[in-house]
């Protein structure tokens, strides 16, 4: 399943389950309730920080959020690390490159380049790069170590 689908999706289902509407899940992990409204409609992206905040909230796994999982929670969750201080180990671990996951994905190089800046990633290069690499998206940013 697309990972922005998912997250849509599972996200209006956690919160219809929790009785929460998007005013009362933006008090509670500080996003302006505009943007959960946007993130309940199919295919709009968000901020992985934003994204992590989610997960947080419910007590959940990022695939399970995303629709990639239906196990809630298998770990403790740990404090996301800088996002590109974490991805080279997870390249490193799958026998991967950089030039191989441009060559292959539809990922850019600029992309690279801006989330080496500072940049968080979206929830769709998220997907892209954990189907690639084979692994889950809380271990792609670190949620699992």
């Amino acid at each position: 399943m697309d990972v922005l689908k998912g997250f849509s999706e599972r996200l209006s289902e956690l919160m219809q389950e929790n009785g929460l509407n998007a005013e009362s899940l933006g008090k509670a992990i500080n996003i302006a309730p505009p943007v959960i409204r946007r993130w309940c409609l199919p295919y709009k992206d968000a901020y992985y920080k934003n994204v992590v905040r989610v997960a947080d909230y419910f007590n959940c796994s990022l695939d399970f959020l995303c629709g990639r999982s239906d196990i809630v929670l298998d770990f403790v969750p740990k404090e996301c690390p800088p996002f590109m201080e974490w991805l080279p180990t997870v390249i490193k671990e799958r026998g991967k490159s950089t030039y191989k996951i441009f060559k292959d994905t539809r990922i850019k190089s600029s992309h690279f380049a801006l989330w080496r800046k500072g940049r968080e990633p979206l929830l769709s290069s998220l997907g892209i790069l954990a189907d690639y690499l084979d692994c889950s998206l809380d271990r792609l940013v670190g949620r699992d170590r």
